[in-house]
């Protein structure tokens, strides 16, 4: 918000909340709750407390204080302690990547671009949906998608393209958009969860290539970050 319109009130209570971050470091920027408290599904520190990269960046990028790219880089080593895929929560897992990549852009470091791009090159062969999609939990025998994940699918394709300038990631990213993401909106165009099951044609059985009509849409989470990404297209079709 502050990036396109600035707004000093809004920027001093995002400046409030990423100061609280920092101050929680001594408690949470810790091996052992990766390594004892545990990450798979949506519980755990690798789904919750990596999330809050990207935000930190934004806070770097636009307040052009250091302190929050250094937190920002801080909680990504970190993240990385848990790098397993199966059964982990893809949302905690994309938004993290997200968030990496901003990092390397407005810090001109290309610290964590490669391992980004090496995992990411793992969920395309392994986890993706014949839609373009994602499942909720990475794992094509999950039943169920999650709208906040296929945005940050598609987010994370098209920031690989900017740092890689390699055209498959457009591809990527216009797959899911079309192929998952805007067919699983709701008529009143939030977006959410949708049970997926098994296409079989005569000789071949595809994972999660229909969607069914059993969906909750996901007001606390999905809406927010499929409109955010919607808002991001607009700006990415102009540039």
């Amino acid at each position: 918000r502050c990036r396109t319109n600035p707004d000093p009130d809004l920027l001093a209570v995002a400046k409030r909340l990423g100061d609280y971050i920092i101050a929680c470091n001594p408690y949470y920027c810790r091996k052992e709750n990766f390594t004892q408290v545990g990450g798979i599904e949506a519980s755990g520190f690798t789904t919750c407390y990596p999330s809050w990269i990207d935000a930190l960046v934004a806070l770097g990028e636009v307040t052009k204080d250091t302190k929050y790219l250094d937190e920002a880089r801080a909680i990504a080593r970190l993240s990385w302690i848990d790098a397993a895929f199966l059964k982990h929560h893809s949302h905690g897992r994309l938004v993290a990547f997200r968030g990496m990549l901003d990092l390397d852009r407005v810090s001109g470091v290309p610290e964590f671009t490669d391992k980004v791009r090496e995992a990411c090159a793992q969920i395309a062969a392994e986890y993706e949906y014949p839609t373009g999609g994602v499942a909720e939990m990475f794992g094509m025998d999950y039943p169920r998608d999650e709208g906040c994940s296929e945005a940050d699918w598609t987010r994370v394709n098209f920031l690989l393209w900017q740092a890689m300038n390699d055209p498959k990631y457009l591809d990527a990213t216009e797959n899911v958009l079309f192929n998952h993401l805007y067919g699983t909106q709701f008529a009143n165009g939030g977006f959410g969860h949708h049970t997926l099951s098994p296409l079989r044609d005569a000789k071949n059985v595809f994972p999660a290539a229909r969607l069914e009509r059993m969906a909750s849409d996901s007001y606390w989470c999905c809406s927010m970050h499929g409109a955010q990404v919607i808002a991001d297209v607009a700006h990415w079709g102009v540039l």
